[in-house]
């Protein structure tokens, strides 16, 4: 165990090649399996999205699948900002834009609906107003 530790240690383009040879044979098994996970477990998936999002852009804080159904049962099931139901589908919302220097943690989190969520982008919050029966509009300063 511990000799194979140090291969891999001492070794790092083998492994990195045998493990893009063993995806590239197994694609479409491993696609499967992470699609049929995604289905079985959306909380759990958006919560890992969101984490995997956060990592690459360097955010501090952390959310679990418990908190984005605390979030719901909060919002009572609606958008956060038009209010529509949720229960077609929902966004992960960062309330201040992981862009903008926002956190992952759950304080900054909202539920939103796709319409909302996609219309705000990296917006501030007061520089973004909810949809209008289909229709999205801006604030103006």
């Amino acid at each position: 165990m511990a000799r194979a530790r140090e291969w891999k240690r001492n070794n790092p383009d083998k492994v990195l090649a045998s493990q893009r040879r063993k995806y590239a044979e197994n694609n479409a098994a491993i696609s499967a399996r992470r699609t049929n996970w995604r289905k079985q477990d959306p909380e759990r998936a958006r919560a890992q999205s969101l984490k995997e999002k956060s990592r690459r852009r360097n955010a501090l804080g952390s959310h679990t699948k418990e908190d984005l159904a605390e979030l719901y049962a909060e919002q009572r099931g609606t958008c956060f900002y038009c209010r529509r139901s949720l229960k077609a589908g929902y966004h992960v919302d960062h309330y201040i834009a992981l862009a903008k220097g926002g956190t992952n943690d759950r304080e900054n989190l909202r539920l939103a609906c796709p319409s909302c969520n996609c219309s705000k982008q990296a917006k501030l919050p007061q520089d973004f107003a909810p949809c209008q029966q289909g229709a999205h509009w801006r604030i103006s300063p």
